[in-house]
């Protein structure tokens, strides 16, 4: 679901503009309480929601250094902490 600007702001997002080398866009960014992915689980996660085109969810390093490993098998990504 797509928040209007002034809703994001509502629920703790900022606004910011990134400046890329294919051109500018709006993120949002803010911290989560609480997220998960499967049976993981993590608690004050910075998240950042993009305003360019981008088709698929991705995981930053500030999250992936959580895990104590990361292993990368044809299409799974196994983390283990």
């Amino acid at each position: 679901q797509r928040l209007p600007q002034f809703s994001a702001v509502d629920h703790g997002l900022n606004i910011l503009c990134a400046h890329r080398a294919n051109g500018d866009c709006i993120q949002l960014y803010g911290r989560h309480a609480h997220g998960a992915i499967g049976a993981v689980s993590a608690q004050n996660i910075q998240a950042v929601v993009n305003g360019g085109e981008l088709r698929q969810s991705l995981l930053g390093m500030s999250y992936l250094n959580l895990f104590s490993s990361i292993e990368i098998k044809r299409d799974q990504m196994i983390l283990t902490r």
